[in-house]
């Protein structure tokens, strides 16, 4: 509905399709010392690298007054990965969770809000199939890995099969089909820029 909202003519989208650290280096590169009033981070911790290093990164590029949007899993709603060996992936760091992301906020003395939220999860095309390309993508998105299916040695699949078994649910529809549904409890973190912090 922002096309139709008047508030919003003055509103740009920019979408980068590179790393953080990607777009640090062209900005730099142009000399910009461009800042933002809105900096959203959506299940994305798992890919961005040391708690520490990226959210000094993603505070200093707000302006003051600014939000950091923060959306994590909690360790009770986290997939097992931890121990899996796919950490090897430099892409993810997929074992962050919520409590490391705001033990790094507390470090670095940077003020937030909290809210816990728990999304219901659909999982049934990867729980039931072999193969289903949107079942594939949806384990691959949960469990932050390309290719999870492919790519996960046997007993880490398993491991992680297991783990949604277990913590899922079937029902029926009203039309008589059966459903699994996972519980994913996440945070919801908000950061304001202060003036002069970091």
């Amino acid at each position: 509905m922002v096309g139709r909202n008047p508030v919003a003519d003055n509103i740009t989208f920019g979408w980068h399709k590179q790393t953080l650290d990607e777009y640090l280096a062209s900005v730099a590169c142009h000399g910009s010392d461009k800042k933002y009033h809105f900096i959203s981070v959506v299940h994305a911790v798992y890919f961005l690298g040391d708690p520490d290093v990226f959210i000094q990164k993603l505070y200093k590029l707000l302006e003051p007054g600014g939000i950091l949007l923060l959306i994590v899993v909690t360790g009770s709603g986290n997939i097992p990965l931890h121990q899996s060996g796919l950490k090897d992936d430099k892409t993810t760091n997929n074992h962050v969770n919520s409590s490391q992301v705001k033990a790094t906020l507390e470090k670095l003395q940077i003020e937030y809000t909290q809210s816990t939220y728990t999304e219901i999860v659909d999982i049934t095309d990867f729980m039931t199939n072999d193969y289903s390309e949107g079942g594939d993508l949806l384990l691959d998105s949960l469990t932050y890995t390309i290719n999870f299916r492919k790519s996960a040695p046997d007993d880490v699949r398993d491991r992680v099969m297991r783990h949604f078994q277990q913590g899922s649910r079937l029902e029926k529809t009203d039309d008589g089909d059966e459903k699994i549904y996972y519980k994913l409890i996440c945070d919801i973190l908000f950061v304001t820029r202060r003036d002069g912090a970091i």
